[in-house]
């Protein structure tokens, strides 16, 4: 659980607050107990690389309470147009501050002597979160939405990644050969890399919670939903796990959209759903149709639909996420809906006013358009 933005939102405000003193203490500390000898200061960039430093234990303390100095650049991962100018920044300006947010500090399950702790990223001068940090802006959004609403977001999704060995021509090839959608026998096929996911997700803080092989060298691993700063976190982190388990086992793990004609794509449905702060499911209500949808539920529908085509923007920006369009898929256009599965929105057709059958109220963005969402091989 990330630090609430209310308290995140100014760099000077928070870094002398008492709520802010006392976490660095804590974390000062518990490097210490545990005999840590680095932590890697950690940011998600605008396309979801990992950005950071490694920042040693004696330095830690010093760092914790001011934060490790980077270039904005770095969050825009140094890109550049057409005619080479910088995206976002420029070469002359100064430098910002990563600030650790202390409640995501976790020692690595894979290297024990080492931790990890994920970052705001404040710009110095206004002392306000940069627009570029991806965790500030997710967590402003957020906050702003509860306020304009009473209600919290919460989000699952159910990632699908390719585990790939290359060969040595360079070419990548399959691992196993999968004759039907969720045979087990390939399943079992990836019990050492499920047993190491297992093991670094605990380790990491992430609620694993079930899998299954879909196709050809396909898995989909699943987590418990959440806030969507705090789900985001721990999709950060998974897709981190799936490298380091991939260079464990001499395997490449991508989530690009479509390695091979012929066989399923990667994607994620994106399921959604609105609590208030009792609890209560606020998309339930008494209008037509299976799902009983509130008038807040058919607002929360209509915007997903209104802004369809900026969301399969930003979800498939790459030629290769329409590559899930055509052969073997079951993926969505833009602005299809209904209760199939190649559909862009599908609405469950039985929801609950309870909490735990809250997550599955909308599945969106299905197919092609979150094809390619951060969609580098990782």
């Amino acid at each position: 659980m990330a630090t609430p933005y209310s308290l995140v939102s100014n760099y000077r405000e928070w870094t002398s607050s008492e709520a802010f003193e006392k976490q660095a203490t804590e974390a000062v500390a518990f490097v210490e107990k545990e005999d840590v000898a680095a932590v890697y200061f950690v940011s998600p960039s605008v396309d979801g690389r990992p950005i950071g430093k490694l920042v040693t234990r004696d330095l830690f303390e010093r760092v914790a309470r001011r934060g490790i100095r980077m270039h904005p650049l770095a969050a825009t991962d140094f890109r550049a147009t057409v005619w080479g100018d910088s995206i976002g920044f420029g070469e002359e300006d100064a430098e910002g501050a990563m600030v650790a947010d202390f409640t995501t500090l976790r020692k690595l399950p894979w290297q024990p002597e080492l931790a990890r702790v994920l970052c705001f990223y404040y710009d110095l001068e206004t002392g306000e979160l940069f627009d570029h940090d991806s965790r500030g802006t997710l967590a402003r959004h957020e906050h702003t939405f509860h306020d304009e609403t009473g209600a919290t977001m919460f989000v699952g999704i159910e990632p699908e990644l390719m585990w790939l060995r290359r060969k040595a021509d360079g070419t990548l090839e399959h691992t196993t050969n999968a004759l039907a959608f969720y045979e087990v026998a390939y399943l079992e096929e990836f019990e050492p890399i499920m047993l190491d996911l297992l093991e670094y997700g605990r380790g990491m803080g992430l609620r694993i919670t079930h899998s299954d092989a879909e196709d050809r060298s396909q898995v989909e691993v699943n987590q418990a939903p959440g806030s969507p700063l705090a789900y985001a976190d721990d999709f950060f982190t998974y897709r981190q796990l799936c490298r380091i388990v991939a260079r464990k086992h001499g395997l490449i793990a991508t989530f690009m959209p479509k390695p091979f004609m012929g066989c399923s794509a990667n994607g994620h449905h994106h399921n959604l759903s609105l609590m208030d702060d009792s609890g209560e499911n606020v998309l339930v209500g008494e209008l037509k149709g299976a799902c009983k949808l509130s008038e807040l539920g058919m607002h929360f529908l209509g915007g997903l639909i209104d802004h369809a085509d900026a969301l399969t923007l930003v979800g498939a920006p790459t030629a290769n996420s329409y590559k899930s369009t055509t052969g073997r898929a079951s993926s969505g256009s833009p602005m299809s809906g209904g209760s199939k599965r190649a559909r862009w929105i599908r609405p469950a057709t039985r929801i609950s006013r309870s909490r735990r059958a809250s997550w599955q109220v909308w599945t969106a963005f299905d197919g092609g358009s979150t094809r390619g969402i951060r969609s580098r091989t990782t």
